[in-house]
């Protein structure tokens, strides 16, 4: 049985130790009594902006790939994306912020499954295959290129 509740795990970061968050997505789990769990995404400087997407325990069983898409200062492109029998997209929301912010630059390194400023060790869990683009994908981009392998 997993514990009634974890804090935000930190899957990847881009911020320098003391510095502003250029880019981090996390996973918490508020509950075990809630059946969900959620995928955060926040950047920023002074204002930290947040987009949250809550996703059913169902589908985080065996290995699941997830996908968040975002184009910075652009709000309504900002996308989570799981995968079960295809592409499902995930419904958030900016829970802090607006999402209307350039993000900042920061010189620290990009770190995978761990954050200067809120872990002292790495994440306890599996992570596989991770990658990076430089430019915002929409549902059927991501489906063609993870589903039709193309």
């Amino acid at each position: 049985k997993r514990p009634a509740y974890f804090p935000a795990r930190t899957v990847l970061s881009k911020r320098s130790e003391d510095g502003s968050v250029n880019y981090k997505i996390s996973i918490e789990d508020l509950s075990d009594s809630d059946n969900i769990f959620t995928m955060i995404f926040s950047y920023g400087s002074s204002t930290i902006h947040t987009y949250r997407a809550d996703i059913p325990d169902y589908m985080r069983n065996g290995w699941n790939h997830y996908i968040f898409s975002y184009q910075f200062g652009d709000p309504s492109s900002a996308l989570f994306v799981t995968f079960t029998d295809g592409a499902v997209e995930l419904p958030g929301t900016w829970v802090s912020g607006d999402g209307r912010a350039d993000a900042p630059v920061t010189s620290g390194p990009l770190l995978i499954g761990k954050d200067y400023a809120e872990m002292t060790q790495y994440y306890a869990g599996g992570i596989d295959d991770v990658e990076l683009f430089d430019t915002a994908f929409d549902i059927y981009l991501i489906e063609r290129l993870y589903v039709w392998g193309f």
